[in-house]
């Protein structure tokens, strides 16, 4: 008798359960999963950052891997330079302003956030981690939002921070090797012109080996330097040349004067020979 009763109790739950899934299905016309946000992946504006860099920004790529919509709000990155309720963020953008509307990405599709941020140029050189995070609301049923949703992803990839004096190096280093390129080609005929070119060559070479060795701040003084000497050149040069046309007119002129000088004397000889002859 036990035991029957217990059957029919076990028999009775299955239908009730069995009742109220059918219910749900009746009401609402599908069973619905929940929207999933999944990170694909992230780029760099720049594959070098340096210390004080600004405008860099980070495109980030997230897809819905869930049976229904989700809503994005934004998102935004975090390096471990900042504190913990510091971060970079942005809207939900379309054509790059912000617009009030929230972007509906529908299952299977993805969405492109792009984050702006900067590089205090007090930055630790070296490597430094990162997480992004997106805020949304996932869809529940045919009408309702699970809200303030967000997703938190750490890549665990070291991303590199330079040190600003070795961009300064890359930018001056351009600008010296062609200011010796066209020096060398210049032909200078000046001793000091020559010594000075000579002298900022040297220092090129040297802010070069301080270069190879990471010390960029005295390799970026040697550059500017030799930055400083090679103006120096075409002054000397243009100096030296004015003071051989100057010695040349000079030396034309004694020239000339002492050739009139010599007619003169000879043409008085020989008026007082003419003189005395007569």
């Amino acid at each position: 008798m036990d035991s029957g009763k217990a059957r029919f109790l076990r028999c009775l739950s299955i239908v009730l359960t069995l009742s109220f899934v059918l219910l749900g299905v009746l009401q609402f016309g599908t069973v619905y999963a929940a929207g999933e946000v999944d990170f694909v992946n992230f780029t760099f504006s720049s594959s070098k950052v340096y210390q004080g860099d600004s405008q860099l920004y980070v495109d980030l790529v997230i897809v819905n891997n869930g049976n229904l919509s989700v809503r994005l709000h934004g998102a935004s990155v975090r390096f471990d330079w900042q504190a913990a309720n510091e971060s970079f963020m942005v809207g939900v953008s379309k054509g790059g302003e912000p617009f009030d509307l929230r972007k509906v990405v529908l299952p299977d599709a993805d969405y492109t956030f792009r984050i702006f941020f900067d590089v205090p140029i007090t930055t630790k050189v070296g490597y430094h981690f990162f997480e992004f995070r997106v805020f949304y609301d996932y869809q529940i049923n045919a009408t309702d939002w699970a809200l303030d949703q967000n997703e938190t992803w750490f890549p665990n990839i070291p991303w590199a921070v330079s040190d600003l004096y070795e961009k300064s190096y890359n930018i001056l280093g351009t600008t010296v090797a062609d200011k010796i390129a066209k020096a060398e080609a210049a032909g200078f005929i000046s001793p000091e012109a020559r010594s000075l070119l000579q002298t900022a060559i040297t220092a090129d070479n040297d802010a070069a080996d301080y270069a190879a060795q990471g010390q960029w701040q005295i390799a970026v003084g040697k550059l500017q330097y030799a930055n400083a000497v090679l103006d120096q050149t075409y002054g000397a040069e243009q100096a030296f040349r004015t003071y051989l046309i100057v010695g040349a007119i000079v030396g034309v002129a004694a020239i000339v004067g002492a050739v009139l000088f010599l007619r003169r004397r000879r043409r008085s000889k020989k008026e007082t020979t003419a003189k005395t002859t007569g």
